[in-house]
């Protein structure tokens, strides 16, 4: 007897992409910073992703999340004068952890993880 369509549909479905109970995943600092911006921070829908990610980051915890760092990260570059792909992330995360941000990384990196190219 064949398999429906349907029945592969839900198969995969449940075998890709899914994280299990109490399981996370990250967003990268890198993705709310556009490419050729020196000051540009997206957040929400705007953020840039994949289409499995994508439906994952554009809800509202995400995207508050998101908001948080943007926002966090345009006062670090106002206070410091460097631009968006320039700023300390290690500095970043302390700051986002000490206002309640769940960042559970242990290694921090001081330069931003991409390999974008950074605006001096």
């Amino acid at each position: 007897m064949s398999r429906s369509a349907y029945d592969i549909f839900i198969e995969e479905k449940h075998k890709s992409g899914c994280l299990g109970r109490g399981e996370c995943f990250g967003i990268p600092y890198s993705i709310l910073v556009p490419k050729g911006w020196r000051n540009l921070w997206v957040a929400g829908r705007c953020a840039s992703s994949d289409v499995k990610v994508h439906g994952s980051i554009r809800v509202m915890p995400s995207s508050a999340m998101m908001g948080q760092a943007a926002g966090t990260a345009a006062v670090q570059s106002m206070r410091t004068g460097k631009p968006a792909a320039a700023l300390d992330m290690a500095r970043l995360i302390t700051t986002l952890r000490e206002n309640g941000a769940y960042l559970p990384q242990e290694n921090l990196s001081h330069t931003i993880t991409t390999s974008q190219k950074k605006v001096t």
